[in-house]
């Protein structure tokens, strides 16, 4: 509406007026509107006729386009082809060429492998089999001098183990023989106990009546003198079971003793077999000249042999702790020995009272009907003895000679328990000497063990060297197996 508004407007302007009826314009107006309507259909046929052409021209574009293209296509598709089967060719010719040369080089590579490993063999071969040779020399030298030297010192050692067992046995056959006399002298000492047990009791019995029949009654000081002589007489007896006790421990001292030096010897005896058997043997050389492993048994065997090894160990040290309980017994028989010794005292201290008294029974007899006062252990006892008690006072004199008997027999069977002791201090000696030989056993027990390990080490290198062996007889079988498919 407004453009219409302005177009009437623009009309009005110039004079014309636009109506709905054909109007009649002037020349000059007509003339305008004609150039202005000609130019218009010229504008618009020009549009119309380039808007055809450009449709036909973009037609034959597109169709001459893809004609090119296709064309373009194919051309280089034929060219990539032709390209692409230049360029795999190559490839193949390359793939071949390097096929058949390094197949090329790796015959010739392991012809040459093959040739410097079968010279190497052959010269390791004739290497080993030279130093071999003087290997097995040297070594039976060595073995011989080992073996020599082993055969003199095995029979230093056994001329040293016949000595002691010389001794041993000599000791042995004497402690036999000692021990019988010991039997036969406490069996005589049992059977003269009990004759002077007897004739002691009878010797009583009579001084109780010779005092009885002394005149008058006894004084106090006769019966004081009484008990103290019945007080002695239960000391000698007392000291004469202290004496078969004495003699009783020393016997199971002894035999103990015995026993402790057996053992000592077996567990020498077995300490030696046991490093036999735990001494690695010299090495046998097979046709490799390698050393076999050792089977199960030997490993077995030593362990076995090791176990033992300790269970003597331990059986050692109780042994020694008995040694120790045997000392302390020795030590306990030292003091009883003291003890031995007072009651000894004691006994001649009785047996010279007992000769006072028969001084004063003779006195006695050679003055029949006088009294007497005699001293009987530095004290003054006053009796009345009269000649019709002769018989009873050559009784009492022989009951003190049994006493004086008896006394030499204990001294006799001290003399013998001293000798005992000797034999004891001799057999001690033995012992310790056997336990100074306890350090060289475990030195060689701790050789047989580093021998042990330098056994493992040569195992391992064995088992290194037959592995090394293993691969290269593979690999010469792998390289045997190319050249065969070749």
């Amino acid at each position: 509406a407004a453009d219409e508004r302005a177009f009437q407007a623009a009309m009005g302007a110039a004079g014309v007026q636009v109506g709905l009826t054909k109007c009649f314009f002037r020349q000059a107006a007509f003339n305008a509107l004609e150039r202005a309507r000609t130019a218009k259909l010229v504008a618009g046929a020009t549009q119309i006729q380039a808007a055809y052409r450009r449709h036909r021209e973009q037609a034959w574009y597109e169709v001459v386009k893809f004609a090119v293209r296709f064309l373009q296509r194919v051309g280089r598709g034929r060219l990539g082809r032709r390209r692409a089967h230049r360029v795999r060719t190559h490839r193949a010719a390359l793939r071949i060429q390097t096929a058949f040369r390094c197949q090329k080089a790796y015959k010739a590579y392991q012809r040459r492998v093959l040739e410097e490993r079968t010279a190497t063999a052959l010269q390791g071969f004739l290497r080993s089999s030279r130093d071999r040779k003087r290997f097995l020399v040297k070594r039976a030298a060595a073995v011989h001098i080992q073996a020599t030297l082993r055969r003199k010192a095995a029979a230093a050692r056994m001329r040293v183990l016949k000595r002691q067992s010389k001794d041993v046995n000599h000791l042995k056959y004497q402690l036999e023989e000692f021990r019988a006399i010991v039997n036969k002298k406490a069996t005589a000492f049992d059977q003269e106990h009990s004759r002077a047990q007897e004739e002691l009791e009878a010797l009583k019995k009579r001084n109780a009546e010779l005092v009885a029949k002394l005149q008058g009654t006894p004084t106090a000081k006769a019966q004081k003198e009484a008990a103290q002589s019945a007080e002695k007489t239960r000391a000698a007896e007392e000291l004469e079971k202290k004496a078969r006790e004495l003699k009783a421990r020393e016997a199971a001292l002894e035999g103990e003793t015995t026993r402790m030096q057996e053992e000592l010897q077996a567990l020498q005896v077995r300490n030696r077999e046991l490093q036999r058997e735990a001494r690695p043997p010299p090495p046998p050389s097979n046709a490799a000249g390698r050393t076999p492993p050792p089977t199960p048994q030997e490993l077995a065997r030593r362990a076995r042999a090791e176990e033992e090894l300790k269970a003597l160990r331990e059986k050692s040290t109780a042994l020694e702790r008995e040694l120790k309980e045997a000392q302390r017994l020795r030590e306990e028989h030292t003091l009883e020995r003291e003890v031995l010794r007072t009651k000894a005292a004691e006994v001649d201290l009785l047996r010279r009272q007992n000769q006072e008294l028969q001084k004063a029974l003779e006195e006695a007899q050679s003055r029949p009907e006088k009294r007497l006062s005699f001293s009987l252990g530095g004290k003054k006892n006053s009796f009345s003895v009269q000649f019709s008690d002769a018989d009873k006072a050559e009784e009492a004199e022989r009951a003190v000679q049994a006493a004086e008997a008896k006394l030499r027999q204990l001294k006799s069977e001290n003399a013998a328990l001293r000798e005992v002791e000797a034999e004891k201090a001799l057999l001690e000696g033995q012992m310790r000497a056997l336990q100074a030989q306890w350090p060289e056993l475990e030195a060689e027990l701790v050789e047989a063990r580093a021998a042990k390990q330098r056994l493992r080490e040569q195992q391992e290198q064995v088992a290194a060297m037959e592995r090394l062996l293993a691969e290269a007889a593979a690999a010469r079988e792998a390289e045997l197996a190319a050249l065969e498919r070749e």
